[in-house]
């Protein structure tokens, strides 16, 4: 089926996609993968 999709702007310019079956899915993947890439950022 069709995919929703989500962009997420962080204040530093980093655009995260998130990808789900509807809007609130997406958001989710999007902000999902917006906290593993600070967690990232923080730990090196």
């Amino acid at each position: 089926g069709p995919m929703a999709v989500c962009i997420v702007q962080m204040p530093n310019g980093i655009v995260f996609e998130g990808r789900g079956t509807n809007k609130n899915k997406a958001k989710f993947d999007a902000c999902r993968k917006a906290m593993k890439q600070s967690a990232d950022q923080q730990t090196s």
